[in-house]
């Protein structure tokens, strides 16, 4: 996923790192892509997975060149505040 600063300057080519998430990178998909289903099919604890989720979203927030913020992060955010079944967060 490339990502640029809107000005031509700044642009960086984030790498989803399985430490922080799983790229299914299926046939007609586009790359990483991220899937909690999949995560949670691997059967981690929901503690290990509250873990790495908060470790990507302040991987993307530490990015100080973003002048937006993902509305995904948002709403892992959101799912992990309410101790919800994550994988509905993707249904919606």
């Amino acid at each position: 996923m490339d990502l640029h600063d809107g000005y031509g300057g700044a642009s960086a080519k984030f790498t989803f790192d399985h430490n922080y998430a799983y790229d299914t990178h299926e046939e007609g998909e586009a790359d990483g892509h991220m899937d909690i289903k999949a995560i949670l099919l691997k059967n981690i604890t929901f503690y290990t997975l509250k873990l790495k989720l908060n470790l990507f979203i302040e991987y993307y927030e530490s990015a100080k060149f973003l002048k937006f913020k993902f509305d995904f992060c948002n709403k892992l955010r959101i799912g992990i505040l309410k101790n919800s079944v994550l994988c509905s967060i993707l249904d919606s």
